[in-house]
């Protein structure tokens, strides 16, 4: 792939300054080299523990935020209740 898409990737991964999931603000951004793989990454950490990661051909999730689990199993919970959970149960 051209330098300038592998630019366009680490472009769209740096403006994300709050992680995509969750909201969490963005807590680092570097360069990182992956020895053995021989690459070289963009990467992104946020508050909330999410790690996205930018290359030539893809912007990719290294660890996932929680907050996304978190709110699958609430969704789930509600929806063998049938519906909204009663007050004080959630």
């Amino acid at each position: 792939m051209s330098s300038s898409v592998r630019k366009t990737f680490i472009s769209k991964l740096s403006a994300q300054s709050r992680c995509p999931v969750c909201g969490g603000e963005r807590s680092g951004l570097a360069e990182r080299s992956f020895e053995g793989a021989g690459a070289v990454m963009t990467v992104a950490t946020y508050d909330c523990e999410a790690i996205f990661g930018a290359d030539a051909a893809h912007i990719i999730n290294l660890q996932p935020c929680a907050s996304g689990s978190a709110l699958a199993a609430k969704l789930m919970t509600i929806e063998v209740h049938g519906g909204m959970p009663k007050e004080g149960t959630q």
